[in-house]
């Protein structure tokens, strides 16, 4: 059965329930993981805040698969199976740089005149 993640909040219940549906504790399954009880707490308790090697390794010691599929609307805008939307290329927005002022023209001190002073 799929479990389609769409938000950060529905990562933590299907990954304590994935823990439990394998009669795991959180003991045993941080023992395969090679940490903690707590520092295994602490990832099913936000786990959208580890790093994704890690929760690979978390899904991976729970024989759980992370897949990637186009949503159902891709198929209802009659994109042909086995085909995807095109993917444009990421580029970075970046503002130009502001350009600098042109450097104040200095003038010269004017010498004075010897009875001026």
């Amino acid at each position: 059965m799929d479990y389609p993640v769409r938000t950060r909040d529905q990562l933590r219940p299907l990954i304590i329930a994935f823990r439990k549906a394998r009669n795991l504790s959180q003991s045993s399954l941080a023992a395969n993981l090679g940490v903690t009880q707590q520092a295994l707490s602490a990832l099913e308790g936000d786990p959208a805040s580890a790093s994704f090697e890690r929760l690979l390794g978390l899904l991976s010691a729970l024989d759980v698969d992370i897949v990637l599929r186009p949503r159902q609307r891709a198929v209802m805008a009659g994109i042909p199976a086995g085909k995807s939307a095109p993917l444009r290329p990421y580029v970075r927005k970046t503002k130009p740089a502001p350009e600098k002022p042109a450097p104040k023209e200095r003038r010269p001190m004017m010498a004075r005149k010897r009875d001026e002073w």
